[in-house]
């Protein structure tokens, strides 16, 4: 299990740090030197919550993502965890955890709804061999 943020803060020199929400409606707005910064960010906060996680099993893989969001609004699963599951599995293949994020390895992604968290709002990443 991989508990995975729902945004990224981007450092600022002058003025307070930019809140970039993984959704794909953002992403297609976003400029490239953010998003870059975006990812570069997210891999390391990746990093972070893989520390001390067992190795991965071989073959093909199952990911299910859970979202646990802020608020009862209404939202479209897949705008969020699909730019969540991108960032994720490029963080985890950069990492050495996946060989590829292809489908000979992640042949199955699940995209769930939790419930609503206010005080922790996330996803969760459980990788599963199939």
């Amino acid at each position: 299990m991989i508990t995975l943020p729902l945004y990224v803060e981007l450092p600022r020199k002058t003025m307070k740090n930019k809140r970039i929400y993984l959704n794909a409606n953002v992403f297609r707005n976003l400029h490239h030197r953010s998003m870059n910064d975006a990812k570069h960010i997210y891999k390391e906060i990746v990093a972070e919550a893989t520390k001390g996680l067992s190795p991965l099993p071989k073959g093909k893989l199952r990911f299910t993502y859970t979202l646990y969001p802020k608020s009862k609004r209404r939202m479209d699963l897949s705008n969020s965890l699909s730019a969540i599951q991108k960032f994720t599995d490029d963080a985890l293949v950069e990492l050495g955890f996946i060989k590829d994020d292809d489908y000979t390895i992640v042949s199955e992604v699940i995209y769930r709804f939790g419930t609503v968290d206010k005080d922790n709002p996330r996803c969760i990443l459980r990788i599963a061999a199939i």
